[in-house]
């Protein structure tokens, strides 16, 4: 939730979540959560939005959320929609255009973890649903096997 200090219900799914190995020590490593939540008006933003990652972002469009109102450590990305243009074939940021970074993110751990193994423990739980999810599309969706000569 946006406003965590005056106890209302934190939100638990995130629109978009992206995850990276970080390595800590020789062949030790963690992972590291970014999540985006998508806004389309003031009204949704102010319905709350799940900010659970180490790196939390907003994307909205261009001129919907005040930036005084994104709160402390979370990142705000805005989107001019009538300007918006992505080249063929790319998806490297700097080929966007109309794609703002207002406000960069900053590591925060979400107060509902209690402490850095709690978050862990989630990240782990997100990256196992995430590959559960890919294993059934690919088994089931896409159940098909190609040969060629």
């Amino acid at each position: 939730m946006w406003d965590l200090d005056i106890g209302k219900k934190k939100k638990e799914i995130i629109d978009a979540v992206g995850i990276k190995k970080v390595h800590i020590a020789s062949r030790k490593y963690q992972w590291d959560m970014k999540g985006i939540e998508a806004k389309a008006s003031l009204s949704d933003f102010k319905n709350g939005f799940c900010c659970a990652s180490a790196f939390s972002y907003i994307i909205c469009p261009i001129n919907t959320i005040p930036i005084e109102l994104i709160p402390k450590d979370i990142g705000c990305i805005t989107v001019d929609i009538d300007n918006f243009k992505l080249k063929k074939w790319s998806q490297k940021i700097s080929d966007m255009q109309g794609v703002e970074l207002v406000k960069k993110a900053k590591k925060r751990i979400d107060s509902r973890f209690k402490s850095e193994e709690g978050y862990r423990k989630w990240c782990e739980k997100c990256l196992e649903g995430i590959a559960y999810r890919s294993s059934l599309e690919l088994l089931f969706w896409r159940n098909y096997i190609e040969f060629s000569k």
